[in-house]
């Protein structure tokens, strides 16, 4: 009876085949051997529970569009800054891209978070409990959610101001929480922290954070974003290139200095694109001090004073 229902359902996913063109990116790979549809708009046309019997068949579904574009690597890149244009984060962010654009064909995309409504995660747990990987809120969430599903190369780009990702970055965060599994209380131990599972599989995927600030060293100032994304995302999943003196950097005498670091961050995002990761010697040059740490300190003196008002 049992098999009976499943090729049921696979039935009645067998004769949408117009639908699925229509749907197309509708329908993702997701975590595991659990394949799950998770359009809310599906409910009208397919019963779900129908469906359940199709995790034992372990069926998977990729949109078309995406098998289409397999050979070329689809870059996200997210930018939580509000200053635009002027933001240091996005123009580093940009340099990492085009290392990647000149070592792989690639479709790159930009979402600016500060032209987008998203709104704060209330914590109803719907997305857990009621329409499952699915928010209740409708806003433009659900165009970042599915980009991210369909990218290969995830970046985060953001300011630190006050020792963790920016405001916008933060909201972004907190919606995230349908990508994840319904917690079953795991306790995090040094060994392993990974206390929540991803919903959908993102082990192809590389998520690479990319930030400025304007601290003298990396060091310290950016470890409470580290413990973030550790338990978020999984220690040692993902990519960063840190910018420290990131105000000073503007300075017309630091020009040559500041292009010689692009030129670093460069050659990081072709890194990426060709072996998968950046190399750690890499790492150490894009998060590493920009001049000496003291050199900084006698450049701040006085330098907030002159900073502009408007």
């Amino acid at each position: 009876c049992h098999d009976q229902v499943a090729h049921r359902a696979l039935g009645q996913v067998l004769v949408l085949g117009e639908l699925f063109q229509y749907l197309g990116d509708d329908l993702l790979n997701v975590h595991g051997d659990l394949p799950f549809l998770y359009q809310l708009r599906m409910n009208s046309i397919l019963n779900l529970k129908m469906l359940n019997p199709l995790k034992q068949l372990g069926m998977c579904v990729i949109s078309s569009e995406r098998r289409q574009a397999r050979n070329k690597m689809k870059v996200l890149l997210i930018n939580g800054s509000l200053q635009g244009e002027n933001s240091h984060s996005l123009m580093v962010a940009r340099n990492f891209v085009e290392g990647i654009c000149g070592e792989t064909e690639a479709e790159v995309k930009e979402l600016h978070l500060g032209k987008m409504k998203i709104e704060h995660c209330t914590g109803c747990f719907c997305c857990w409990k009621v329409t499952p990987g699915q928010c209740a809120i409708k806003d433009d969430m659900e165009i970042v959610r599915k980009e991210m599903l369909e990218s290969d190369v995830i970046i985060l780009c953001f300011p630190l101001y006050f020792f963790g990702v920016s405001s916008k970055m933060k909201t972004l965060l907190d919606r995230l929480l349908p990508f994840k599994l319904p917690y079953n209380g795991r306790l995090a131990t040094p060994e392993n922290i990974n206390i929540m599972d991803f919903r959908y599989d993102f082990s192809d995927k590389k998520l690479v954070l990319v930030s400025t600030c304007a601290h003298a060293s990396t060091d310290i100032v950016y470890e409470p974003v580290l413990t973030q994304f550790d338990l978020a995302w999984g220690k040692g999943t993902y990519e960063r290139v840190f910018c420290p003196q990131g105000e000073i950097l503007m300075l017309p005498q630091m020009k040559p200095i500041l292009n010689n670091y692009l030129g670093k961050v460069k050659t990081a995002g072709a890194e990426l694109a060709r072996d998968g990761r950046i190399s750690e010697e890499t790492v150490k040059k894009v998060n590493a001090p920009l001049i000496p740490v003291r050199a900084v300190e006698k450049m701040m003196t006085g330098f907030w004073e002159d900073y502009p008002q408007e």
